[in-house]
């Protein structure tokens, strides 16, 4: 999710080099494509392209991602206000970043009013405080145990540590964190490898959080998308964006898909097959000389010992926040149900669509995570098991954990400023209609923000990067303006998600992925090494029937069809049984 440390990368004398000669190349092929006519008579040249060029550049090299989306930013404002760096700087933080933090100040007196933006900084820091009041107190660790009366041999562990990774949905964290540690001792006892493991684990984390609809991944892409819809002219929140965008998420419906038919049939390839064998067969959990990772950050998240593990203190702060966020929405959106001559009816789908469409569902997202923190905090206190004031500390513990997180999506609203006023997209759309096929700007965009989310390993990040540059692109290249159909659009926007949590999901430089080798007791680098093949396979379906295959026409309803039995029939073609030898004893079941 955040930004690796790498700044001694920014001493090596070679990745300066490479940036530099990167960034000639590609200013030079810019160059060549001059510049386009706008329809008010201005031009928009090629260096328009120049800030994302250098975000995506910065962040590559030297893997520094906050250096290089203000880098970004920076080169924007001498772009669009001058040379002069005092000018520059000012008009550049005044009208590119300040204005994205949702404060106006007006004239005397002075007041502050909270915009969308505001919300949405709110609603991440409310639900990761609720999830860290959540773990502190046991419920956590108490829906785990729900899941666990379920496994009793290896092919039912292995699904029911999938199964903890979908229940654990709310943060990648506590994802990670949760499900690896509680799960560990039960798969060393059926001899389950440290390298599956990790793969369970970090293969249900981002994948899970990036789709749930109340998760601490939902702020941030509703924020991105919300700001890129009010440029395009969409007329949708960002939250209606969200949930319009999921039927397409097809990389984290492949890989959670893969994970749960490997588990059931217990079939595996590759460098995740040898691991899997040689701990069925000769009982050695990890490679010989291993080194598993190590941290003091398990400590930090653990409840304390007396705590009780209730699964409600869990389960019932999750429930009132989605209860509150269906309700508010319902309410918000209820004048926008009534203008469009519609009953209320729960269990009409126009009413339900209208309703969400129109919703200002920042603000109902922001108070239902208050609502659910203070379920949490309350659930805790009236059981004895985490004082009033211990509860708020473990709350107030989100903020600083989100504060890069908050950062990045404060830097990501300026680049989609910084393009508006540079006029990015009409620059793209001029520059690529005559030459790309609309029919496959997804699967571009798919392998483009995986590349990038790959190389960087933050896949937030690429998602700042991205977003405000594609969107804009898809939404004019298939028509949206002109009411054309949006499927392309869709596409894209799920295509920018989803390749960026592959990065997440595989990238070695990771966090999610260095959590998930720590929380599993697994070396890092065999955790990627025992991964990275399952990873390219989801990648490779998922893009084939799903960013492409939809682009040229297969419906939704074939392309999962599609992505459900070539991944079945990969598994039985390729894959290997790991089951133990029926001589060597013990129950695979």
């Amino acid at each position: 999710m955040n930004e690796p440390a790498h700044s001694s990368l920014l001493r090596s004398p070679a990745r300066w080099v490479a940036f530099l000669l990167a960034l000639a190349v590609g200013c030079g092929a810019l160059a060549s494509v001059g510049s386009v006519a706008l329809e008010d008579g201005g031009e928009a040249g090629w260096t328009s392209l120049l800030p994302p060029l250098v975000a995506i550049l910065v962040a590559i090299v030297f893997r520094e991602l906050v250096l290089a989306l203000t880098s970004a930013v920076i080169v924007g404002a001498a772009l669009a206000f001058g040379p002069n760096p005092v000018v520059a700087l000012w008009r550049g933080f005044s009208e590119f970043v300040w204005p994205n933090t949702g404060i106006e100040v007006q004239t005397a007196p002075l007041a502050l009013s909270a915009g969308s933006n505001l919300y949405i900084f709110g609603f991440t820091f409310g639900l990761v405080g609720m999830v860290h009041v959540m773990t502190r107190s046991g419920g956590t660790k108490g829906l785990v145990d729900l899941v666990l009366r379920i496994a009793s041999g290896a092919r039912s562990t292995r699904v029911a540590t999938a199964l903890m990774g979908c229940v654990v949905f709310f943060d990648d964290y506590a994802n990670c964190v949760v499900v690896g540690t509680t799960m560990r001792p039960l798969t060393d006892r059926v001899r389950i490898s440290r390298e599956k493991l990790a793969f369970l684990v970090d293969a249900t984390a981002a994948p899970v959080s990036g789709v749930a609809i109340i998760s601490t991944w939902v702020a941030y892409e509703a924020g991105l998308f919300g700001d890129i819809s009010s440029t395009i002219g969409l007329e949708l929140d960002g939250y209606s964006m969200f949930l319009a965008a999921l039927p397409f998420r097809y990389y984290c419906a492949t890989t959670l898909l893969f994970v749960f038919a490997s588990s059931a049939l217990g079939r595996d390839f590759g460098p995740m097959l040898a691991a899997e064998r040689r701990a069925m067969e000769r009982g050695e959990l990890s490679r010989a000389g291993s080194a598993p990772l190590t941290s003091d950050v398990l400590d930090r998240l653990a409840p304390p010992e007396h705590a009780p593990h209730r699964w409600y203190n869990a389960a019932l702060p999750i429930l009132a926040t989605v209860a509150a966020v269906v309700v508010g929405m319902l309410y918000s959106g209820s004048d926008a149900v009534t203008e469009a001559g519609l009953t209320m009816s729960l269990t009409s789908a126009a009413v339900w669509r209208t309703a969400f469409g129109a919703a200002a569902s920042s603000e109902v997202l922001f108070w239902a995570s208050l609502l659910g923190s203070l379920v949490a905090i309350g659930l805790a206190a009236t059981q004895r098991v985490l004082s009033v004031g211990d509860a708020a500390i473990a709350w107030l513990r989100g903020i600083p954990a989100m504060r890069l997180a908050v950062l990045i999506l404060l830097l990501a609203w300026s680049i989609k400023s910084v393009c508006d006023e540079l006029h990015t997209r009409d620059f793209l759309v001029a520059a690529l209609s005559a030459h790309v096929n609309v029919t496959f700007l997804p699967i571009a965009t798919f392998l483009v923000a995986a590349g990038v989310a790959f190389s960087t390993g933050t896949s937030w990040g690429t998602m700042g990067i991205l977003l405000p540059v594609a969107l804009p692109l898809a939404y004019t290249m298939c028509g949206g303006e002109s009411g054309g159909d949006l499927t392309i659009f869709w596409l894209v926007c799920a295509a920018v998600l989803d390749g960026a949590i592959f990065g997440d999901h595989c990238s070695p430089i990771s966090d999610t992925t260095v959590l998930s080798s720590i929380a599993s007791g697994c070396d890092h680098l065999d955790h990627v090494r025992t991964q990275a093949p399952y990873a390219l396979v989801c990648m490779g379906i998922a893009g084939l029937c799903g960013y492409l295959g939809v682009a040229l026409g297969l419906s939704t309803v074939a392309s999962y069809g599609a992505i459900v039995l070539l991944t079945i029939a990969l598994l039985f073609v390729v894959g290997r049984s790991v089951q133990r030898p029926p001589s060597s004893g013990g129950t695979a079941g």
